[in-house]
């Protein structure tokens, strides 16, 4: 008898393994889904719009240094209804009287200004590009270990189906006083095992598949 559940249990793990060494995740990588889950997350990630901002409001000051060489100039106009007589500023004609007041300062500024807001304009280019390729790095690695967790779970729902087929085989040997008792307690050990893989397996999923969607904005369900 225990010769037997040695043999079924040889044929039990063996026979897994061969399933096992037939099975990869290449087969399950979608490349054209996976760009479209880049896509995804360079629309929807909270970083990408905040610097979508950014480069709008430096496209905004560069704008604003080159359009503001007349603040250099400062227009100024009083009125007067009629002359008066004041010695010490004395005032000789009435109306309308305008006056322009140039800044050397303020003009001497501008270049500078200009350069710093395309500078800054350069700095937010080049975040955007760094995080544009973080970003897709990040999504290709969550991809790939969402299908590897995938693949392992299939893998562990397999072994578990085998275990009970093989505790069902022990179980009914055993009541009918063909199998030991210790061959059957080794069977459901076996199944036991399996079964806390199998969840184990099914958390790295969950995880993963949880990783995968912070990133993206939405489930992956509603992705086709």
């Amino acid at each position: 008898m225990v010769k037997n559940l040695i043999v079924v249990l040889f044929l039990f793990v063996f026979g897994n393994k061969t399933t096992n060494a037939q099975e990869s995740m290449i087969p399950d990588v979608s490349y054209t889904y996976l760009e479209k889950l880049i896509s995804i997350a360079k629309e929807n990630f909270p970083r990408v719009k905040s610097l979508e901002n950014k480069r709008n409001i430096a496209a905004l000051n560069l704008s604003r240094a080159k359009y503001s060489w007349f603040d250099v100039l400062t227009f100024s106009y009083t009125y007067q209804p009629k002359p008066t007589l004041n010695i010490i500023n004395p005032i000789f004609f009435n109306g309308y009287q305008a006056g322009v007041s140039f800044n050397v300062y303020s003009l001497i500024q501008k270049p500078f200004l200009v350069k710093q807001a395309k500078e800054e304009s350069k700095i937010v280019e080049s975040d955007i590009l760094e995080y544009d390729i973080f970003l897709t790095n990040d999504v290709k690695q969550k991809y790939f270990k969402y299908i590897q967790a995938l693949t392992i779970l299939r893998l562990q729902n397999k072994s578990v189906q085998d275990a009970e087929s093989v505790q069902k085989l022990i179980q009914y040997k055993f009541e009918k006083n063909e199998e030991s008792y210790a061959n059957y307690s080794q069977a459901s050990l076996i199944l036991s095992n399996s079964k806390v893989i199998k969840i184990s397996s099914e958390a790295n999923f969950l995880i993963a598949k949880s990783d995968l969607e912070a990133l993206l904005g939405e489930k992956l369900e509603n992705i086709n």
